[in-house]
Parts: structure tokens; C-alpha cells; sequence
């Protein structure tokens, strides 16, 4: 484990080497809030002024939306959106980081170094996927979590209160399925990058991967929340579960050697 650590942070290392990427993966998640936020708290303000709210849902209605109180099917429409890109984001960027690592090391001309390293290859993979992981979780960590914080805050969103902190199926899902699962396509990513012979066909398998994941787990983890967090606890469960066959089946794979 302690080796796996090491190499994790050796990922880290290589990752601080890309300020831009970093830049970047830290503007998409922080756009997504704070648009979201911006929304928000514009219609908490329309809604406090009877001419700003009637005014408002004139507009919805010149625009095909006739609803008798269009704010709440808004704000609930707009939590469900920023919960769905919100472990969306954490996934797809965790995918992509993890497809890169073994390819790096490839073109880079270290990967020979790497296994001829007293380091079990199970160890490998696990800090591999690991160094993949911990940056997209902080980053959702930070800027999700202060986020959703501020929304709970809100007045507007008490009627769907099972979609923001403290619900205990946003905690299982914010704390538990979503880290769970960005495991899990970290070790895949990981998986991925070894058996690619270039950074071609790693991001094109990485695509796949991340197109399938958004729609099935970040689905169910962003449009899954309900008032009762059973949901939420078996899919957690799946995360981990996933998490630890990917890892145990990399390391069997692994063992049979890897190409250089």
C-alpha cells in the first residue's frame, strides 16, 4: 500500500507539471456551480418581488412554457441538472486522467524503468488509479460540496430537500457512491491505458468509457436521489464492489506481464 502511495503521488507530481490541465478541469466544474448558483439565487430574488415573478412567468409563457408557478419546476429542473454534471464531470475527468497514465509512461520511456521496479504490479495499478482520482475528488469535493451547501441554504429549494446536503441520499451519494465509482473508472482508465499502444487509442476507449459511465452511474447517482436513500446505499455498494473486481482483475492481468 505504502508503495501504491508512492506512485500516486508521483502522478500528482506529473499533473502539477500541467498547471493548464489543472486550470482547466478546475474551471469546468467551477462553471457548472456557479452558473448554477447565478440561477439560483436570480430566481430566489425574482420570487421575492410579486412584479419581477409575474413578469417572469409572462415570459416562460410567451415561450411555450405556461406553468401556473414555473419557479419550482425550474429550481427543481436546474438541482437535477447540477447534480447529474456534477458526478458526471467527477467521472469523465477521472477517466481521462487515468487513461493517460500508463501511456505517458510509455512515451515517456519510464514505463521499462517502472516494472523493472521492486514494485508488485498490483501496486502499480493501484497507484496509478489512485494519482487518477485524488485531483477530480478534491476538486468535486471543494467546489460541489461548498455549492450544494450554498443551494441548501436557500429557500426555494427546502420543497426538495432529498437533492441537497444534510438528505442522507446525497450524503451516501456525494460521499460515498461518487468517490466509490471514480475508483472504479480510475482503475478502468488504468486498465485501458495499459493494453493502448498510443494516446490515439486510449482517449477513443476513454470516450467509450466515459459516454457509457454518464449515462448509466452518473444517471443514477445525479437523477437518483430520492427522499429515501436506499437507492443511493446499493449503488454506493456497487461502486465498491466494482472497485475492488477491477483492481483484483488488473492485477491478474497485470501479472502476466505487460507490454513495453
Amino acid at each position: 500500500m505504502i508503495l501504491a502511495l508512492r506512485i500516486a503521488n508521483q502522478q500528482l507530481l506529473e499533473l502539477r507539471r500541467q498547471p493548464a490541465m489543472i486550470a482547466a478541469m478546475a474551471a469546468v466544474v467551477s462553471s457548472i456551480a456557479g452558473l448554477v448558483l447565478f440561477v439560483a439565487l436570480t430566481l430566489t430574488l425574482v420570487n421575492s418581488q410579486p412584479a419581477s415573478r409575474e413578469l417572469f412567468q409572462a415570459n416562460l409563457a410567451t415561450a411555450g412554457f405556461g406553468l401556473e408557478d414555473p419557479i419550482p419546476f425550474v429550481i427543481e429542473t436546474l438541482l437535477s441538472s447540477f447534480n447529474f454534471l456534477l458526478f458526471t464531470q467527477l467521472l469523465g475527468m477521472t477517466a481521462v486522467l487515468a487513461g493517460q497514465s500508463i501511456v505517458h509512461e510509455r512515451q515517456s520511456g519510464t514505463l521499462a524503468f517502472l516494472m523493472l521496479a521492486p514494485v508488485r504490479r498490483g501496486d502499480v495499478l493501484l497507484g496509478k488509479a489512485l494519482g487518477a482520482a485524488i485531483l477530480p475528488i478534491i476538486l468535486y469535493g471543494l467546489i460541489g460540496g461548498s455549492s450544494s451547501l450554498v443551494l441548501a441554504s436557500l429557500e426555494l429549494t427546502e420543497a426538495y430537500a432529498w437533492r441537497l446536503p444534510p438528505s442522507p441520499g446525497w450524503l451516501i451519494a456525494f460521499w460515498l457512491g461518487g468517490p466509490a465509482w471514480c475508483l472504479a473508472l480510475a482503475a478502468a482508465g488504468t486498465l485501458l491505458s495499459i493494453r493502448s499502444r498510443d494516446v490515439r487509442t486510449a482517449q477513443q476507449g476513454v470516450w467509450l468509457l466515459v459516454f457509457l459511465a454518464s449515462t448509466t452511474v452518473g444517471a443514477g447517482l445525479g437523477g437518483g436521489l430520492q427522499e429515501d436513500a436506499g437507492f443511493q446505499l446499493v449503488l454506493a455498494g456497487a461502486g465498491v464492489i466494482c472497485t475492488l473486481g477491477l483492481l483484483a482483475l488488473g492485477t491478474l492481468l497485470l501479472r502476466r506481464d505487460i507490454h513495453l
